[in-house]
């Protein structure tokens, strides 16, 4: 009996694995399907030329939801790469269903130096966040945005 113990402890290991695998994956899926969005990056116009740090704005353009979609709520704005900092932000409201396009932005920086190490590279915008439903119901969405950086003066 105790030889049965080793095996069942390693199914559920796996079977515990799967199941975080599996909800990881619907929280990218959910951003896929329930809202149609753009996430860009603009860089504003450095005041000194000799400044070391470029400065610029993660622009998320939402331009429309599913029907069943109240609001969406962004509570984490990242890059895959270090190099870019998005400092600390209260989260980002969206209002589902609405007929406008809706535009929100996070301010990031990043040095000249590794601005121009990266250039031509693709870095990925990650967000993270959660949908309520109109059964108040909250769902956690993640999205993996890619990104080609370009220098701009």
């Amino acid at each position: 009996m105790g030889s049965l113990i080793y095996p069942v402890l390693a199914v559920l290991a796996l079977l515990l694995i799967f199941l975080l695998l599996v909800n990881e994956r619907r929280k990218y899926q959910r951003y896929k399907r329930l809202m149609e969005m753009d996430v860009t990056v603009q860089f504003q116009e450095s005041k000194n030329s000799h400044d070391q740090m470029r400065h610029g704005s993660v622009m998320i353009n939402l331009h429309e939801t599913a029907d069943q979609i109240k609001s969406i709520v962004i509570k984490d704005v990242y890059f895959s790469h270090g190099a870019f900092y998005v400092p600390v932000f209260d989260q980002l409201y969206f209002k589902g269903n609405s007929d406008n396009s809706q535009l929100l932005s996070a301010r990031f920086r990043i040095s000249r130096n590794n601005l121009h190490r990266l250039e031509g590279k693709q870095v990925h915008i990650m967000l993270k966040g959660s949908v309520t439903d109109k059964e108040n119901e909250a769902k956690a969405f993640k999205a993996r945005v890619p990104y080609v950086t370009e220098l701009t003066k």
